[in-house]
């Protein structure tokens, strides 16, 4: 095992070993070489400081984002890896569908879709509260959200939807019209919108395929690359910012006491479980022109990482900057981004995860969590999270078939 010296000198933020030491890492780099360049992936710049992640992550004009957001790797997908003037084209039709407004219809759903899944393992007094809650509670939203059937949502999302996993296979983007096969969930997209345009709904891919924008339909390529990262974020980082929290709260009693006591502090308890267990990691941006950031110089094509989960932790800006605050009054996190390409799903995301735990705690409120069997993932390049987490409860009465709702 590396020390966290050596995993600072030699940096990959997708070695295995990672995971665990992910936060002691970034401070360091922080406090000793905030401006750091590895030689890992081809090589990169790492920015772990507030001011420089916020300075570069605003300013499209000098480190772009349509050369990939990952490094390695790029999937062309759309809005996040668009610049302007085109991203606005894409970015303003989509914030129309993932408005508070548009969101708030899904929270009745979420509240039911909640209790089912908590109905079907409290009678045992044990469950993985990853793979019977975390995981299922985004997916089947994002989902039935998106337009997708959600009664077999875990043979369409039974796959490795991490970006950071697989390339575009046409490097020149969407230009070409041709996107690569990955798992039923992306086959399942062009039959759906062949329906959708024959037989309209009130989802997402049917407000896609019927959107007219400067007198132009989106193209197949174009429909499919944006679905794309709909899919991906609804699956990956909702599903770790849950987990991390429920993990948190096992570890802080404390903490899940004061949420049972008070429900009304669960929004700003939401901000400050994303600030302090950032689910992504970071992105890339890509050097367009000669600039220094802190006296080092970077040249047009050096890639440039940009560690949200460092810039949460950052003292400068902080105050017990690595301890959960409740009532934070300034929380000002990065786990959305920052700029043009904030999170676009933001608002889908933080009222996903206050139902979730509002459900929870009400339910299991004295769960805690095996941390002996506690499944770390190989790579938290992207988002960080766990894959397993084991825990136990009293067991409560199981549902009656009349509230049963059989969304899942």
């Amino acid at each position: 095992m590396r020390t966290v010296d050596e995993m600072v000198e030699e940096f990959d933020h997708h070695a295995p070993d990672m995971a665990q030491h992910l936060f002691n890492v970034h401070e360091r780099m922080r406090m000793e070489c905030p401006v750091h360049h590895t030689n890992k992936h081809g090589g990169y710049w790492v920015l772990t400081r507030y001011r420089d992640i916020a300075r570069v992550a605003r300013d499209d004009d000098t480190f772009c984002s349509r050369d990939g957001i990952l490094i390695p790797g790029a999937t062309r997908d759309i809005p996040i890896e668009v610049d302007p003037p085109d991203f606005y084209r894409y970015r303003r039709f989509l914030n129309t569908l993932f408005s508070p407004h548009a969101i708030a219809k899904t929270e009745s759903f979420m509240h039911r879709l909640a209790d089912e899944l908590i109905d079907r393992f409290c009678t045992e007094g044990r469950a993985d509260l990853h793979k019977d809650f975390a995981l299922p509670f985004p997916a089947i939203v994002t989902l039935r959200l998106l337009g997708f059937p959600t009664e077999n949502w875990e043979e369409l999302t039974t796959f490795d939807v991490d970006p950071s996993n697989y390339n575009d296979t046409h490097p020149e983007g969407m230009d070409n019209g041709e996107v690569e096969p990955h798992a039923p969930i992306y086959d399942m997209i062009a039959k759906l919108a062949a329906e959708r345009r024959r037989d309209g709904r009130d989802d997402v891919i049917s407000a896609l395929v019927r959107a007219d924008i400067d007198g132009e339909p989106f193209t197949d390529d174009e429909l499919h690359r944006m679905m794309r990262i709909l899919i991906n974020g609804g699956l990956l980082t909702t599903t770790d910012a849950i987990g991390n929290a429920l993990h948190l709260m096992s570890l802080q009693p404390d903490i899940r006491h004061e949420l049972q006591t008070d429900e009304s502090q669960l929004d700003v308890a939401v901000e400050e479980f994303l600030r302090l267990e950032a689910p992504v990691v970071g992105l890339a941006r890509t050097v367009t022109r000669p600039v220094e950031v802190e006296g080092r110089a970077m040249e047009p094509g050096d890639k440039v990482l940009m560690v949200w989960a460092s810039a949460n932790r950052d003292e400068d800006v902080f105050t017990r900057a690595g301890e959960f605050v409740l009532g934070r009054k300034s929380n000002r996190h990065m786990s959305f981004g920052v700029g043009i390409h904030r999170c676009l799903g933001s608002h889908l995301a933080r009222l996903e995860i206050r139902v979730a735990l509002e459900h929870l705690l009400r339910r299991l409120p004295d769960y805690t969590i095996d941390e002996a069997g506690i499944e770390w993932p190989d790579d938290v390049g992207s988002v960080y999270g766990k894959k397993a987490l084991p825990a136990r409860f009293a067991p409560r009465p199981g549902p009656t078939s009349r509230t049963r709702t059989h969304y899942v």
